[in-house]
């Protein structure tokens, strides 16, 4: 098994646009979920091109060969 380190970032300042990354969302339960997502200048997507209408609380950089989506 590999270890990996992430580094999460506040909301502001936003990664590069379309810059695939890894976002901490904030359900309306009150718990953490953790997204594969990009932020397009304007506004968060999920890796499933649907817009993030939670609030995003933190994003870190996307590791190389990560998918989350399986």
């Amino acid at each position: 098994m590999t270890t990996i380190t992430l580094n999460f970032n506040p909301p502001t300042p936003v990664p590069d646009a379309d810059e695939d990354v890894l976002v901490s969302v904030l359900r309306d339960d009150g718990s953490i979920d953790i997204w594969e997502a990009h932020f397009d200048g304007s506004a968060w997507w999920s890796s499933y091109s649907t817009l993030i209408t939670c609030p995003v609380v933190s994003w870190a950089h996307k590791p190389q060969g990560v998918d989350m989506r399986v």
